[in-house]
């Protein structure tokens, strides 16, 4: 957060351009993990909801 406050969104004049570069990367990422999320081996179940849960392909071990 220091790095917001003290440098600002224009840093060598650049008019903010790295800094939207970072928030479209984070929204992308943030998109991708949504698409994704049942493929996600720790917290991919959480993260589908109630009654999406996948089995593997061969079915419940």
């Amino acid at each position: 957060m220091s790095h917001l406050t003290k440098l600002g969104l224009v840093v060598q004049d650049d008019g903010g351009l790295l800094f939207g570069l970072a928030v479209v990367t984070l929204v992308a990422s943030a998109l991708v993990v949504w698409l994704r999320r049942t493929e996600l081996p720790v917290v991919g179940n959480r993260l589908a909801g109630p009654g999406r849960c996948e089995l593997p392909p061969g079915g419940p071990q």
